[in-house]
């Protein structure tokens, strides 16, 4: 006798662990894309505070904006550079007003900033040593009352200051690789034991939950010695 009722479609489910690699993966591009976008409209509200400031002549508040402008840096963010440049255009006004201390200061906001971004690679690096070269002129510029200083020339003076500026800092490249890879499989391991050690009628394999459980706690682990080294 032919069946002649609709054949029902198996429906194709993804494997436990494709399932829980696909779900990281999601959660690992939107949080990017979420943190993105939030530092894209902070360093946004921020930049155009910074204008707001320099239009009523609040030359502090428009100093304190834009540094924080440049601090929510994000790659396909205009307003770190922005905000780079009107700090850096203030800062050659005081050169020129001859208040080569507050130069100094705003050369070194801006230098700072870009180094609060530092992780994986360092953005601005080339804000960075132009500060720094800027910095060591206007350090060299400023009147001193020590003894060891007064003593040497204003070349002197500067290229002391920019050897030492230019000297290796922190964070460690290496480290902050340490960190991502440490949040990423702390994250991936707690996504692992939710989809495949745990079974929908409560139960639990016992296997797998230990193996994503070590796995946690080495990933953790990893992570808080990365950010301590970093």
């Amino acid at each position: 006798m032919i069946n002649t009722y609709p054949t029902q479609k198996k429906e194709k489910k993804l494997p436990a662990r494709r399932k829980a690699l696909v779900l990281t993966l999601l959660f690992v591009v939107s949080l990017y894309l979420g943190t993105g976008a939030r530092a894209y409209w902070n360093a946004r509200s921020e930049y155009e505070k910074g204008l707001s400031c320099i239009e009523k002549g609040d030359k502090e508040g428009a100093l304190e904006h834009l540094e924080r402008a440049i601090t929510w840096y994000y790659p396909a963010s205009p307003y770190a550079s922005r905000a780079a440049e009107l700090m850096w255009r203030m800062a050659e006004q005081e050169e020129r007003k001859g208040n080569n201390a507050e130069a100094f200061t705003i050369y070194g906001s801006i230098r700072s900033a870009f180094y609060m971004c530092r992780g994986l690679y360092t953005p601005g690096k080339d804000w960075i040593r132009k500060c720094e070269k800027k910095m060591a002129l206007a350090f060299a510029g400023i009147p001193t009352d020590l003894v060891t200083e007064k003593s040497k020339t204003f070349e002197q003076r500067a290229n002391e200051e920019l050897a030492l500026l230019s000297g290796p800092g922190r964070p460690d490249p290496v480290w902050a690789l340490i960190v991502e890879l440490g949040f990423i499989g702390w994250m991936a391991s707690i996504t692992g034991f939710i989809f495949m050690a745990l079974i929908r009628d409560g139960g639990m394999r016992v296997g797998l939950a230990l193996f994503w459980g070590i796995l946690f706690v080495c990933f953790f682990l990893l992570w808080l010695i990365g950010m301590s080294r970093a």
